[in-house]
């Protein structure tokens, strides 16, 4: 079982904190265009990103790759219209280091995509997730 609390701290902010006592603060855009905080939205591609992350990059190191440089970028389109979910989420996974193997890389997303990524592979079930690799020299 996992459990979280969500306090509310004014407005539209919000402390989301975890049994371990770590917090997050979420907020929305307020009348003068500011945040205090990462929208809830946010947070869920947050939650894939970094899921997928944490699992391609033990793969990576694993499998002996000489990573110098790695991150992932998500990007999602979301439906204009109320309720307005995610209509297609894209994952990007930037890779720099030596002699960094394609495949090797490919198999690790394939890994976290089809396997171990419990929050993409959920988000999966309602929403087409895109998976690019870009390896940089």
């Amino acid at each position: 079982m996992m459990d979280v609390e969500i306090n509310w701290i004014n407005g539209l902010s919000f402390e989301g904190r975890n049994s371990k006592g770590n917090s997050v603060i979420m907020d929305v855009l307020d009348s003068e265009n500011r945040m205090k905080g990462i929208g809830p939205m946010e947070l869920v591609l947050i939650s894939a990103g970094g899921c997928t992350a944490m699992d391609v990059i033990s793969i990576l190191e694993k499998s002996k790759q000489k990573i110098k440089n790695f991150k992932v970028k998500v990007s999602g389109d979301r439906s204009s219209e109320h309720p307005k979910v995610y209509k297609k989420i894209l994952i990007e996974y930037i890779i720099s280091g030596d002699e960094i193997s394609y495949d090797v890389v490919k198999k690790a997303v394939d890994l976290s995509k089809d396997k171990y990524c419990s929050v993409s592979i959920m988000l999966s079930k309602s929403v087409e997730i895109e998976h690019k690799i870009t390896i940089q020299a």
